[in-house]
């Protein structure tokens, strides 16, 4: 009986030990599987966190491929940086080239000059239409991309042509218009189409004594009235209302154009309306 039970002991011992080995290896499978799961993620995250910082250092790059001017301290100069790419280039002042490299970053970027051994740090920010501003040792440098100023100067160049080819305003001069000062003047124009205009000027210096205009003028681009065929007439009353007509001159020129404050008429033979500003009845 006492065998027996000491052989019973044994096989409990040796089965509890049998159970630990196997929760070991249990145990030991398990990590190993966290691991071989955990390494791809971590690569993973590592690979984004590469592309990040690439994506990032490119954005921060002020000077890519190509030419820029520079206006220094306020005054436009001959100066010229040509990039060959984002980390070397050259500098043209018009009588030396010299050339360097350099690092950019997000807020400066530093050169190195040719048969230079100091490095200079230029401080960056974000300049107006386009531009940036450098600064370095208290100079300010301005900086704007040649490509920039071509499509400015395109842009202003087709403005141009647009204005210049802009239509005059049709009928725009027709109308009644009486000077704004004494009201002694008037100023009848009547549309005829296609760009002209028939006009006729009255101006009383008193009941019995008064001056006329009348011409044919025609706009141009600019929706300026122009004429050369005016002809100036006096006419004077006596006491018996008989009317005596003087020709003053024939052939006049001049013209007309519409501002924010009325009709201004600029008299070439006399400078008869100097000053003189109409408004529309």
């Amino acid at each position: 009986m006492k065998n027996r039970i000491i052989l019973a002991s044994v096989l409990a011992l040796a089965l509890a030990m049998s159970g630990c080995v196997k929760i070991e290896e249990t145990s030991t499978l398990v990590a190993s599987t966290d691991v071989a799961e955990t390494v791809p993620a971590t690569k993973a995250v590592t690979e984004e966190t590469t592309e990040t910082t690439e994506e990032d250092a490119a954005a921060s790059a002020w000077f890519t491929e190509g030419d820029y001017t520079a206006i220094v301290d306020g005054e436009d100069t001959e100066l010229l940086y040509h990039f060959d790419d984002e980390t070397s280039g050259s500098v043209d002042d018009g009588d030396d080239v010299k050339a360097f490299t350099c690092e950019q970053s997000e807020g400066e970027v530093v050169f190195q000059f040719e048969d230079e051994d100091d490095e200079r740090r230029m401080f960056m920010e974000d300049g107006e239409d386009g531009s940036f501003i450098g600064t370095v040792l208290g100079v300010t440098y301005i900086f704007t991309s040649a490509d920039v100023e071509a499509e400015t100067e395109e842009t202003t160049e087709e403005e141009e042509e647009d204005v210049l080819e802009a239509p005059p305003l049709m009928g725009a001069f027709e109308g009644t218009y009486a000077d704004a000062d004494a009201g002694r003047a008037t100023i009848e124009i009547y549309n005829k189409g296609a760009g002209q205009y028939s006009v006729k000027i009255h101006w009383s210096n008193s009941a019995y004594d008064s001056y006329t205009w009348e011409f044919t003028g025609t706009t141009d681009e600019d929706n300026v009235l122009n004429y050369e065929d005016c002809v100036k007439t006096h006419i004077v009353f006596d006491d018996d209302d008989s009317e005596t007509t003087e020709l003053e001159y024939a052939d006049g020129a001049g013209s007309m154009k519409l501002t924010d404050k009325g009709l201004v008429w600029i008299d070439d033979e006399e400078g008869a309306a100097d000053d003189v500003t109409f408004i529309k009845q």
